[in-house]
């Protein structure tokens, strides 16, 4: 699988991160979303769907591990898609 990356992230840094559904709406909305790590290790709190943005906060994570997070969104008709970020957790 190919992920986007995320610049590198310290593990005291706290960072925003939003993704941008639009060019993918096809005229659609956005009736549900959601954002997650599935390693608890790395915190994702603070989702919010902002107009075709889903926006979260990312924030913890242990030096030398790589952690995937997933956006997730069901549309208006009802289709489904994930998008996924790679963070690499690294001192700055």
């Amino acid at each position: 699988m190919n992920f986007e990356t995320a610049p590198v992230k310290d593990p005291n840094s706290v960072l925003r991160h939003a993704h941008d559904w639009a060019d993918w709406l096809e005229g659609e909305t956005i009736t549900a979303s959601n954002a997650f790590c599935s390693d608890p290790a790395l915190v994702i709190d603070q989702v919010a769907l902002v107009g075709t943005q889903v926006r979260f906060r990312v924030s913890g994570g242990v030096l030398g591990q790589t952690y995937i997070v997933t956006s997730r969104v069901t549309t208006s008709t009802g289709r489904s898609d994930d998008h996924s970020v790679r963070y690499t957790i690294a001192e700055k």
